[in-house]
């Protein structure tokens, strides 16, 4: 019997959350403990999330404002992308991951 997973749907349509998850914490130097309790998520959902499932959209909300970061910015990490913005949301600058 297949089972299509969450993960290979999303990576499948181009958006890949776990990815950008993985890589935000890079970019920020943050460990999953650090981001679970400024997110206010619990590790277990980190982790779930960085294995491929699909986050509930109040989670990116709380993800990228423990990162310091904007939506559009962990957004656009989840397409492929990484952008660089002005302090009032500009994007500057993009390149593609």
């Amino acid at each position: 019997r297949l089972r299509l997973r969450r993960c290979a749907m999303t990576q499948a349509g181009g958006i890949d959350y776990g990815r950008a998850l993985r890589v935000a914490r890079a970019i920020t130097s943050t460990t999953v403990n650090d981001i679970a309790r400024l997110a206010g998520i619990s590790e277990s959902v980190i982790k779930r999330i960085e294995r491929g499932q699909y986050p509930k959209p109040e989670y990116i909300t709380a993800l990228a404002k423990a990162l310091g970061r904007s939506e559009t910015w962990l957004m656009s990490l989840a397409h492929g992308l990484l952008i660089e913005e002005d302090a009032e949301g500009r994007i500057l600058a993009n390149v593609k991951l």
